[in-house]
């Protein structure tokens, strides 16, 4: 294979890579499934002195949020 083109597969693998984890990102999103990345870049973003939960602990409060109908609510 040339070089020229494996430069452009690696960069046609990168775009879709990228491309999938929007799509996966949506598909949570329409579905109500929650997030850890997402919660993670919120977190940096909006509350950066904030320590964030666990993958563990984050699951369970959205199972308790979902399905108990009370719950913190952020922003």
């Amino acid at each position: 294979m040339s070089t020229a083109r494996s430069i452009w597969m690696t960069g046609l693998c990168g775009r879709l890579g990228a491309a999938a984890a929007q799509l996966r990102g949506a598909y949570l999103q329409i579905f109500g499934i929650p997030d850890y990345d997402r919660y993670l870049a919120h977190l940096a973003t909006h509350h950066p002195g904030a320590l964030p939960l666990s993958r563990q602990a984050f699951s369970a409060r959205a199972i308790e949020r979902k399905y108990c109908r009370a719950g913190p609510k952020c922003c």
